[in-house]
């Protein structure tokens, strides 16, 4: 099995139902039968916003940012908005990832912030796999969330439900963004041989943290240390969404991780030393991932972050 990992560029332009369509199905154009698509966090988000546009007549300028993403004040705003399109939202979302994987023939997961018929209303961030016929197969709710999903009103997922799945004889794990941080939830996933780190990270990539520690160093400390530590698991898989409207913007740089061997190239996220362990990554345009760059001269540049799939075979 080839598995993709999709690092997808988003602007304002995709607001726009069809044109979102168009672009993600240009990402499965580039698939052969059999391939496993992981595209990453919030790749629903744009369908979510274009029903919410649709709904109440909202105009945006396709050439500008399109407007702002609500703030933690505008939380029962936002998530009685999203309910209100609940139905149509996860009927576009689930049908056309059906229907893409049916066509093309191919696995898939992708991840939305998909309001679910329940007794009590809930919006989760759920990771969905379909199937090469378009059937759901699993499904794995995000349980940690970042500040702006709990300001938003999305809601958290179980520790319960947290299990590895099957696909032609391999074992994965899905872990949604900060999930891949946590000891507790990764300990869930211990039989799996493939981890899947689906993210949108929005915090700018080439940054110190609040807690002093340089954004690309932290996030060996999701997939990047999976792959290491734990004997069973072979590869993790780690797509980023990148580019944004409405006020939000993600940074990333798209990894396949494996365990390291000394016979390696040497490769690195922006500002870190390079290692051994990265089977492949998307470096942002410019830069060499087998060279170090100081971070001092990293700092408040705007990396031109490109979109683009890169795959691994498991056999």
């Amino acid at each position: 099995m080839r598995i993709l990992a999709v690092q997808l560029k988003i602007g304002s332009r995709d607001l726009n139902l069809n044109t979102y369509r168009y672009h993600i199905e240009d990402i499965f154009r580039r698939s052969q039968p059999g391939d496993f698509l992981i595209f990453p966090e919030e790749t629903g988000l744009p369908m979510s916003l274009g029903h919410v546009i649709d709904k109440f007549g909202i105009e945006i300028d396709e050439t500008a940012d399109g407007g702002e993403f609500p703030k933690s004040s505008d939380a029962g705003t936002f998530r009685s908005i999203f309910l209100s399109v609940g139905e149509e939202t996860r009927n576009s979302f689930l049908s056309f990832f059906s229907e893409m994987s049916r066509k093309y023939q191919v696995y898939a997961l992708a991840c939305g912030n998909i309001p679910e018929e329940t007794e009590t209303p809930r919006i989760y961030n759920t990771a969905y796999v379909f199937d090469t016929m378009g059937n759901v197969v699993f499904k794995q709710r995000k349980v940690y969330l970042t500040d702006l999903e709990r300001n938003i009103g999305i809601d958290s997922g179980s520790m319960d439900d947290v299990r590895p799945f099957q696909l032609e004889g391999i074992k994965f794990g899905i872990a949604i963004s900060l999930d891949a941080f946590m000891p507790d939830y990764i300990s869930r996933l211990y039989e799996s041989r493939v981890i899947l780190q689906p993210d949108a990270n929005d915090v700018k990539w080439n940054s110190f943290l609040e807690n002093g520690r340089w954004q690309p160093e932290e996030w060996m400390d999701s997939s990047y240390y999976i792959a290491q530590r734990i004997p069973g698991v072979d590869y993790a898989v780690n797509p980023m969404m990148i580019g944004g409207f409405m006020g939000i913007n993600f940074e990333g740089e798209s990894a396949i991780i494996k365990k390291a061997m000394g016979t390696d190239e040497r490769l690195s996220y922006v500002g870190n030393v390079p290692t051994t362990g990265f089977q492949d990554m998307i470096a942002p345009e410019g830069f060499d991932p087998h060279e170090f760059q100081r971070r001092e001269d990293l700092v408040g540049l705007d990396l031109k972050l490109p979109e683009g799939v890169i795959s691994v075979d498991i056999r």
